[in-house]
């Protein structure tokens, strides 16, 4: 699975479709996240990411 990110991606994100190499999505509504508390990191993020690229 690729993330295409950028402003004008509708018509490649169209175009994908067209050709049948991608899906939309079957509900286009996104669920919303209520009743939780966020997650909170038990350390430093950055030293995560520093062991993560070593």
């Amino acid at each position: 699975m690729a993330k295409v990110i950028g402003l004008a991606t509708t018509a490649i994100i169209e175009s994908l479709v067209e050709q049948g190499k991608i899906s939309k999505p079957l509900s286009l509504d996104r669920p919303v996240a209520s009743g939780r508390l966020r997650p909170r990191s038990r350390r430093s993020v950055s030293e995560k990411v520093s062991e993560q690229r070593d």
